[in-house]
C-alpha cells in the first residue's frame, strides 16, 4: 500500500483512541486516475460508495471522448447500496446534502424562536407577521 501510494496511513492523534465500530470510512486515492480501478471485491456488502475520480477516456465504439470514474460501476452497483456515477453523480449529492443542511438549519432557528418563551397573544401576532429568518 505504500510502495504504491494508493492509501494514506496515518498515526492516531496524540490521547485519542481508535473507535471500535465495524464502519469504517475511507478515502481511497489514486492520484494516476485508472477507469475501473475500484471493483466489487474491494467493496463491502451495503456500502455507500461516492466516486469522485475523474478521467477522460475514449469511447472505443463512437470515439467521443467521455468521463468515467476509479469505480467499475457495473460490477459494483450490484453490490453497493448507494454508488454515485460519473459524470453526475457527486453534483447532485452534493446539492441534496447541502439542502438537507438548510432544511436542518431552517428548523433549528424556528425551534430556537419557540422555546420556552412566553409571550403574550399580542407579542406572538407580532412576531408571527416578522420573516422566519432575520
Amino acid at each position: 500500500l505504500r510502495k504504491n501510494n494508493t492509501w494514506d496511513i496515518v498515526q492516531l492523534p496524540p490521547g485519542k483512541k481508535a473507535l471500535s465500530c465495524r464502519w469504517v470510512f475511507t478515502i481511497k486515492m489514486d492520484r494516476d486516475g485508472i477507469p475501473g480501478l475500484v471493483t466489487s471485491d474491494m467493496v463491502k456488502a451495503g456500502a455507500v460508495v461516492i466516486d469522485v475520480g475523474i478521467t477522460k477516456v475514449e469511447d472505443p465504439k463512437t470515439g467521443k471522448r467521455l468521463f468515467k470514474g476509479d469505480v467499475d460501476f457495473a460490477e459494483v452497483k450490484k453490490k453497493a447500496m448507494y454508488l454515485t456515477s460519473v459524470p453526475g453523480g457527486v453534483g447532485p449529492v452534493t446539492v441534496g446534502m447541502l439542502m438537507k443542511n438548510v432544511l436542518k438549519a431552517a428548523k433549528l432557528q424556528v425551534a430556537a424562536r419557540n422555546v420556552d418563551t412566553p409571550l403574550d397573544d399580542q407579542q406572538q401576532s407580532e412576531e408571527s407577521n416578522n420573516n422566519v429568518f432575520p
